[in-house]
């Protein structure tokens, strides 16, 4: 039997280029080896630009309520996995 590898598909953090809006997104590592540079929507500028992977901050990192002893980085998880954490641990969560 094979072993089993790494995902292939992780969570990255894209950046935009003009301004401090972000999005994250799912790539498949295996297919892309290099740092993404995809042509995003900024809601805050109202349109289109750059946006670039950015490595995520080991500095924002917030423990799991439903396991014990955990990390869970911010750059890995989804905006409504983090609003859920927030909600159940009961503290303020700052987003980009």
């Amino acid at each position: 039997m094979a072993k089993k590898s790494k995902e292939a598909r992780s969570f990255i953090k894209l950046v935009s280029s003009e301004s401090d809006h972000c999005y994250f997104v799912q790539k498949n590592r295996n297919n892309t080896k290099e740092r993404l540079q995809l042509r995003r929507y900024d809601p805050s500028l109202r349109k289109h630009v750059i946006s670039r992977e950015v490595i995520p901050d080991p500095s924002t990192e917030v423990v799991c309520p439903d396991k014990d002893s955990q990390v869970c980085n911010l750059g890995i998880l989804a905006r409504s996995t983090i609003r859920q954490l927030a909600h159940v641990i009961s503290r303020p969560i700052a987003f980009c």
